[in-house]
């Protein structure tokens, strides 16, 4: 077999063997649900790509086993792209950044609605094929009208917040079922529709879903007395331990406890804050944050 023909056995073999990496799964789990954009890189950096995979299968043939090494990685360097960071920014303002970048979007925008979450994080390198999930966000509602400093929903009130944190100066209702309240915290500059806890009152129709989370979490727990329990909740609701799966896309750390007999305070944390916590932080974290909540007295 001649040179040539070898070179061109290999590069069959390098395009057969791609494949796009698999779609990243969502990271936040909240009642209202923000919609993606899923950037693709185009079909002509694929070829490009496979013939500069193939180069290393040439020099196989060719050089001496000592520079094949090298080559090899100087190859993969050539193949990889930066995430741009899109960070807050509209779609269309977005796309031209990846585009600039050598990746392409093939789902269209319409409207001012912000990039608050990217997916890998920018700067990340990628492989042609890599999808990078953007996460869009339009302003936040505010059904329950001026919340004062954001600290008593729902009947209850946070005396405790970790360090940095502040209310997102939204609320709503109803959207974990009838009689739920819910808001979120995050530091002061983060993008809108980010958070690092969300806190869900329930009570009425909506406390059942709490009682529920408590039997299907898998840590039980004490919260001043009441009972509790903690674990990670998948986008399908499926729970697990904390730690087993906290960093996977898609799996929210939350403790659910009842405060009273008719009321059912559910804390959920952001996977991104939870990653940088760790497991132990993690479950210390929401259980102080819980210990810290108390029926809200009249006028608060």
């Amino acid at each position: 077999m001649s040179v040539e023909e070898q070179l061109k056995e290999a590069m069959e073999r390098h395009v057969s063997g791609m494949q796009a990496s698999p779609g990243l799964g969502r990271a936040v789990r909240r009642g209202r649900r923000a919609s993606t954009i899923r950037f693709r890189t185009a079909g002509a950096l694929l070829a490009v790509a496979a013939v500069a995979g193939a180069v290393p299968a040439y020099q196989a043939l060719t050089a001496s086993p000592g520079t094949q090494a090298r080559d090899v990685a100087s190859a993969k360097v050539a193949t990889e792209v930066a995430v741009p960071d899109v960070m807050n920014m509209t779609w269309e303002q977005a796309a031209g950044a990846i585009r600039a970048a050598g990746l392409v979007t093939d789902e269209p925008r319409e409207g001012e609605d912000r990039v608050f979450e990217q997916r890998p994080a920018a700067g990340t390198m990628v492989t042609p094929g890599t999808e990078v999930e953007l996460v869009f966000t339009a302003e936040l509602p505010q059904d329950l009208g001026d919340l004062g400093d954001g600290r008593t929903i729902g009947g209850v009130r946070l005396t405790y917040l970790p360090d940095g944190l502040a209310w997102g100066k939204w609320s709503g209702k109803d959207g974990f079922g009838a009689g739920s309240y819910t808001t979120t915290y995050d530091t002061p500059d983060a993008p809108a529709g980010q958070y690092s806890i969300q806190i869900v009152v329930r009570e009425g129709e909506a406390l059942q879903h709490g009682e529920s989370g408590l039997d299907k979490l898998p840590q039980k727990l004490d919260v001043n007395g009441r009972p509790g329990a903690v674990g990670n909740v998948g986008e399908g609701g499926e729970a697990s331990e904390v730690g087993v799966d906290t960093f996977n896309e898609g799996s929210t750390p939350t403790l659910i406890f009842k405060i009273t007999d008719e009321k059912a305070v559910e804390l959920m944390m952001s996977p991104l804050r939870a990653k940088e916590l760790g497991k132990d932080a993690t479950v210390a974290e929401l259980k102080k944050i819980a210990e810290g909540i108390e029926i809200a007295k009249t006028g608060q």
